[in-house]
Protein backbone atom coordinates (compact mmCIF):
# COMPACT_ATOMS: atom_id res chain seq x y z
CA UNK A 1 0.00 0.00 0.00
CA UNK A 2 1.36 3.41 -0.95
CA UNK A 3 0.99 5.99 1.83
CA UNK A 4 1.41 9.78 1.70
CA UNK A 5 3.01 11.87 4.41
CA UNK A 6 0.45 14.62 3.78
CA UNK A 7 -2.83 15.98 5.13
CA UNK A 8 -6.18 15.23 3.48
CA UNK A 9 -9.09 17.65 3.43
CA UNK A 10 -12.23 18.37 1.50
CA UNK A 11 -15.24 20.60 0.94
CA UNK A 12 -18.84 19.35 0.77
CA UNK A 13 -21.03 20.56 -2.09
CA UNK A 14 -24.78 20.55 -1.61
CA UNK A 15 -27.98 22.04 -3.01
CA UNK A 16 -31.29 22.80 -1.28
CA UNK A 17 -32.99 21.49 0.77
CA UNK A 18 -29.69 20.65 2.54
CA UNK A 19 -29.18 21.05 5.52
CA UNK A 20 -32.86 20.27 6.16
CA UNK A 21 -33.59 16.55 6.03
CA UNK A 22 -37.28 15.89 5.40
CA UNK A 23 -38.59 12.55 6.63
CA UNK A 24 -39.86 11.40 3.21
CA UNK A 25 -38.55 11.86 -0.33
CA UNK A 26 -41.97 13.16 -1.37
CA UNK A 27 -41.56 16.02 1.13
CA UNK A 28 -38.19 16.94 -0.42
CA UNK A 29 -39.66 17.30 -3.89
CA UNK A 30 -42.58 19.39 -2.58
CA UNK A 31 -40.36 21.75 -0.56
CA UNK A 32 -37.37 21.98 -2.89
CA UNK A 33 -37.59 20.05 -6.16
CA UNK A 34 -34.06 18.90 -6.93
CA UNK A 35 -34.45 15.71 -8.97
CA UNK A 36 -32.42 16.00 -12.17
CA UNK A 37 -30.44 19.15 -11.28
CA UNK A 38 -27.46 19.01 -13.70
CA UNK A 39 -23.90 18.88 -12.36
CA UNK A 40 -21.78 20.70 -14.90
CA UNK A 41 -18.32 22.19 -14.86
CA UNK A 42 -16.61 19.44 -12.89
CA UNK A 43 -13.29 18.74 -14.66
CA UNK A 44 -12.90 15.02 -15.32
CA UNK A 45 -9.14 15.21 -14.72
CA UNK A 46 -9.92 15.53 -10.98
CA UNK A 47 -12.36 12.61 -10.85
CA UNK A 48 -10.22 10.81 -8.26
CA UNK A 49 -10.82 13.79 -5.95
CA UNK A 50 -14.64 13.53 -6.12
CA UNK A 51 -16.70 11.50 -3.68
CA UNK A 52 -20.30 11.53 -4.91
CA UNK A 53 -23.45 10.99 -2.85
CA UNK A 54 -26.90 11.51 -4.42
CA UNK A 55 -26.18 11.47 -8.15
CA UNK A 56 -27.09 9.43 -11.22
CA UNK A 57 -26.56 9.54 -14.96
CA UNK A 58 -29.05 11.76 -16.74
CA UNK A 59 -29.64 12.50 -20.40
CA UNK A 60 -26.53 12.67 -22.58
CA UNK A 61 -24.63 10.78 -19.84
CA UNK A 62 -24.25 13.90 -17.71
CA UNK A 63 -24.43 13.61 -13.94
CA UNK A 64 -27.60 14.88 -12.28
CA UNK A 65 -28.93 14.94 -8.73
CA UNK A 66 -30.83 11.74 -8.05
CA UNK A 67 -33.32 13.13 -5.49
CA UNK A 68 -32.85 13.41 -1.78
CA UNK A 69 -31.45 15.74 0.82
CA UNK A 70 -29.20 17.70 -1.53
CA UNK A 71 -25.84 16.14 -0.66
CA UNK A 72 -23.95 16.13 -3.95
CA UNK A 73 -20.30 15.43 -3.28
CA UNK A 74 -17.10 16.13 -1.41
CA UNK A 75 -14.15 17.49 -3.38
CA UNK A 76 -10.94 16.47 -1.62
CA UNK A 77 -7.21 16.98 -1.96
CA UNK A 78 -3.96 16.36 -0.09
CA UNK A 79 -1.30 18.94 0.81
CA UNK A 80 1.38 19.84 3.34
CA UNK A 81 -0.96 22.11 5.31
CA UNK A 82 -4.66 21.98 6.23
CA UNK A 83 -5.44 25.17 4.30
CA UNK A 84 -3.49 23.83 1.31
CA UNK A 85 -5.94 20.94 1.05
CA UNK A 86 -8.65 23.47 0.18
CA UNK A 87 -6.97 25.20 -2.79
CA UNK A 88 -8.00 22.77 -5.52
CA UNK A 89 -11.47 21.99 -4.08
CA UNK A 90 -12.31 25.71 -3.92
CA UNK A 91 -11.09 26.23 -7.49
CA UNK A 92 -13.31 23.42 -8.74
CA UNK A 93 -16.36 24.49 -6.73
CA UNK A 94 -16.08 28.13 -7.80
CA UNK A 95 -16.12 27.07 -11.47
CA UNK A 96 -18.81 24.38 -11.13
CA UNK A 97 -22.04 25.12 -13.02
CA UNK A 98 -24.59 23.74 -10.56
CA UNK A 99 -27.81 25.65 -9.82
CA UNK A 100 -28.16 26.76 -6.18
CA UNK A 101 -24.80 25.21 -5.22
CA UNK A 102 -23.76 25.72 -1.62
CA UNK A 103 -20.48 25.06 0.15
CA UNK A 104 -18.56 26.56 3.04
CA UNK A 105 -16.27 29.38 2.00
CA UNK A 106 -14.89 30.09 5.49
CA UNK A 107 -12.85 26.94 6.03
CA UNK A 108 -9.48 28.69 5.55
CA UNK A 109 -10.41 31.14 8.28
CA UNK A 110 -11.67 28.63 10.84
CA UNK A 111 -9.11 25.82 10.35
CA UNK A 112 -6.25 27.63 12.16
CA UNK A 113 -8.58 28.24 15.13
CA UNK A 114 -9.50 24.56 15.46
Amino acid sequence: MFLHDLIAGGVRLSIPPYPIEPEKDEDVQKASPNLGIPLRGLPSKYRDNYYFFEIMAGENDEFVHSDGTGNIMVVSDIADTPSGTLDMPYEILEEAKIPDKQYRTDLREILPKM
